[in-house]
C-alpha cells in the first residue's frame, strides 16, 4: 500500500474496504478494465506532472463537480475503496494520491451524469462522462465474441504480442494502442484492451502491474509463439 495512505484516511475519518472498491467497480459496469477507453474523450484534463499538491487541489476544485458530490474512490492496484466528498478528496489529494505507485479511479454522480475521475501513474488527471449505455459497454469484458474473431493468432495479434514483448513489461494498454494503430486498423467492435485480455486468456501475456489499462508483459508461452 502507498506509504501514509492508511494514516491519511484515518485522519479524515474515512473507512476504506474491498467492499467499497467493488462498489466503484460496479458503477463502471463491473470492471475497471474499460477505463482506458472511457478516458479517450475527457470532459477535462489536468497535466499534474509539474504541479504542487496545492496547485492540484486548485485545479481539481475548478472541475465541474459539486463539492458535496460523493466519490466512490478506488486505489486500483490495492483493490481498496472508500467514499468521501469531492471537497474532502480535492483538499487532501496530496496525501491520497501517490502517482509513482498507484492509480486512483473515482466514480460519482453529478448534475444527473455518471462521471469517472481518474488520476494515473503518469500524473495525468482526466474527468470523463459516462451515459448509462456507455457504462453498460464495459461489463467486465463478458462480451460475445464477434463473427470473424480469429481462433488462431493473426498478424495483428502477433504484432501486438511483439509490442508487449519489446516493452519489457513497461507498456500499458494506452501505449500499446497507439503503437498498434500505426500499423493496423482497429478490430471492429473491440479495443486493444479487449485484445490484451484475450491474449491473457490464451496464456500469452500477463498483467505486469496494476493501474488503468495495466502494464503488460509476455509469458513464456507468448515468447514461444513469437519464436
Amino acid at each position: 500500500m502507498p506509504p501514509g495512505l492508511t494514516a491519511a484516511l484515518a485522519a479524515l475519518a474515512v473507512q476504506a474496504s474491498p467492499a467499497d472498491f467493488a462498489a466503484a467497480e460496479r458503477l463502471l459496469g463491473g470492471s475497471f478494465s474499460g477505463l482506458a477507453d472511457i478516458r479517450r474523450s475527457p470532459v477535462a484534463t489536468i497535466d499534474a506532472a509539474e504541479l504542487t499538491g496545492h496547485e492540484i487541489t486548485e485545479r481539481l476544485s475548478g472541475l465541474p463537480i459539486g463539492p458535496d458530490a460523493e466519490l466512490h474512490v478506488a486505489w486500483i492496484a490495492e483493490r481498496l475503496g472508500a467514499r468521501m466528498s469531492f471537497a474532502t478528496f480535492a483538499a487532501n489529494v496530496g496525501d491520497l494520491w501517490f502517482p509513482a505507485m498507484d492509480d486512483i479511479a473515482c466514480v460519482l454522480h453529478s448534475s444527473g451524469q455518471l462521471l469517472a475521475l481518474v488520476l494515473d501513474h503518469e500524473e495525468l488527471i482526466t474527468l470523463s462522462a459516462l451515459g448509462a449505455s456507455q457504462a453498460a459497454r464495459h461489463p467486465g469484458h463478458k462480451r460475445r465474441v464477434p463473427d470473424g474473431w480469429p481462433g488462431s493468432l493473426d498478424g495483428r495479434f502477433l504484432a501486438l504480442l511483439a509490442l508487449v514483448r519489446d516493452g519489457t513489461g513497461l507498456r500499458d494498454a494506452r501505449q500499446l494502442d497507439q503503437l498498434i494503430s500505426m500499423r493496423f486498423r482497429p478490430r471492429e467492435g473491440w479495443t486493444v484492451l479487449d485484445e490484451l485480455i484475450e491474449l491473457e486468456r490464451r496464456g500469452l501475456v500477463r498483467r505486469a502491474t496494476g493501474g488503468t489499462g495495466y502494464r503488460w508483459a509476455v509469458t513464456d508461452a507468448g515468447s514461444d509463439a513469437l519464436s
